[in-house]
């Protein structure tokens, strides 16, 4: 069972430096191979600190204690900080990296004898009176075939009980013999489950990024913090969609994708690579009928065809509802099976 710990409360400024220190230790570590601070409530990548800039935002914590000198006599006081009392405590915290464990404590957790801080901190939606009945009538809209549909529905269902798990690809095709089809919703989709999954864990993603085919393509620590990543258009320039270029982005998707949950060497821009688990799972957006080349017998990727252009109103109808809370913790409730089964799900 993965706990959750609150963050402690912080202690005003009229506290005791006692206090104040204390609270430091508690929400604040050190990472000695990155040399920065580590923010330990922090449910995000971004919760590395540097050293400086600590210490300047909590300078206003400290106090001239008064001194007294070999003589006996008082002496020039002596300024002491908070934080300066935090790097010298036993207790503080000392981290060994950041990853993201949906299915590890949050916010630090302890591996082969080393302890680290976990970015990941599942979403709490408040349950209350809100309703699922636009997002199934979007739903048919976007998957027409029911069979897709219902298939869509087990595989998200799955990686929202089970974020830790990347599962297969799927390559969403907005695109018909006429040609492509534009503003068909999947846009909408991504804003829905980023408010269902979390803003910090679905991100985005350019194709070139995720084709390999940019110079920051070397830089792939955008997927040791997702655990769901968007990649919009597979196929982008009039020569992709050669064979021979399909088969390409076919090979590095290969190389990106694993339904388990596997250990990975990301790389960062001026910080050291490192290896961790990646739970991300990929969700591709394509407007061409032929996006990639996908042997018949390869499970770890499938292909869903998406419906006719979106309306006004329906759009504008998505826009209100995904901006109720309510409703997107419906939708999350409405995929626990002790609440709402499959056979009522899909009649709802």
């Amino acid at each position: 069972m993965v706990k959750i710990y609150p963050m402690p409360g912080r202690p005003d400024d009229s506290d005791t430096m006692g206090t104040k220190t204390t609270w430091l230790v508690q929400t604040h570590g050190f990472d000695m191979r990155a040399n920065r601070v580590v923010v330990i409530y922090e449910p995000s990548d971004h919760c590395l600190a540097d050293i400086k800039a600590f210490k300047e935002e909590f300078a206003a914590w400290s106090e001239l204690q008064p001194q007294i000198g070999r003589s006996g006599k008082e002496i020039a006081p002596k300024l002491v900080t908070a934080t300066g009392q935090w790097s010298r405590s036993e207790s503080r915290l000392s981290i060994a990296g950041v990853r993201m464990r949906p299915d590890r404590d949050f916010p630090t957790y302890v591996e082969d004898g080393q302890r680290f801080k976990n970015t990941y901190r599942r979403p709490q939606h408040v349950a209350t009176a809100g309703s699922v009945e636009l997002w199934l009538e979007f739903m048919e809209h976007l998957i027409p075939d029911e069979n897709e549909r219902e298939w869509f529905y087990d595989w998200l269902a799955h990686k929202y009980q089970n974020p830790h798990i990347p599962g297969v690809a799927v390559v969403m095709v907005a695109a018909d013999v006429n040609g492509p089809v534009y503003g068909a919703g999947r846009g909408k989709l991504k804003e829905i489950l980023s408010r269902l999954m979390g803003p910090r864990y679905v991100k985005p993603l350019d194709f070139d990024l995720f084709a390999g085919k940019s110079g920051q393509a070397v830089y792939t620590d955008w997927a040791a913090y997702s655990t769901l990543v968007v990649v919009s258009e597979s196929k982008d320039t009039p020569e992709s969609g050669k064979w021979s270029a399909q088969r390409a982005v076919y090979e590095r998707l290969k190389e990106i994708v694993d339904p388990r949950p596997v250990v990975r060497t990301f790389t960062m821009k001026n910080r050291q690579a490192f290896e961790a688990v990646s739970s991300a799972s990929y969700l591709v957006f394509s407007n061409n009928f032929d996006p990639l080349q996908i042997p018949d017998n390869d499970r770890r990727i499938t292909a869903l065809a998406n419906g006719t252009q979106m309306t006004a109103e329906m759009a504008q109808a998505l826009d209100v509802w995904m901006d109720q809370p309510a409703n997107i913790a419906e939708l999350g409730d409405g995929w626990n099976p002790a609440i709402l089964p499959r056979s009522v799900r899909t009649r709802r």
